[in-house]
């Protein structure tokens, strides 16, 4: 098999990351909403959430189920979960407020991912 040439790295990058995508069965629910700030950071909202997503049959990335650590640390891990595995995002009552969940719509939305109340979710089947 011949090696293929590529112009620059970006190009490589561009071209791996685009076979990730394609090959990556990406049919996770993401869940996303507020913590910072809220008690216990939301987890038992979140966890009701998630718990109540998988009964329906779904896949879920829950951000509450990673353990603490630094904001920024804890938001880039959850934004590669996002683009990698997911193609859903369940968001949380007053998700506009919280900085990590409006940047995680902006990503969504910029992928083309279905966003929706994760009430709806709820009611859809997969």
């Amino acid at each position: 098999m011949a090696k293929r040439k590529y112009t620059s790295k970006a190009s490589y990058i561009s071209r791996f990351v685009a076979w990730i995508i394609r090959t990556t069965e990406r049919k996770c629910v993401y869940v996303s909403g507020p913590m910072t700030g809220l008690p216990k950071l939301n987890r038992p909202t979140f966890t009701r959430v998630a718990c109540r997503l998988r009964d329906q049959g779904y896949t879920v990335i829950n951000p509450a189920d990673f353990p603490d650590g630094v904001w920024k640390t804890c938001l880039i891990r959850d934004l590669i979960l996002l683009l990698f595995f997911c193609n859903k995002v369940a968001f949380l009552p007053k998700w506009k407020k919280s900085k990590g969940a409006t940047l995680e719509i902006h990503v969504a939305k910029a992928l083309n991912y279905r966003i929706k109340p994760y009430k709806y979710w709820l009611t859809r089947n997969k």
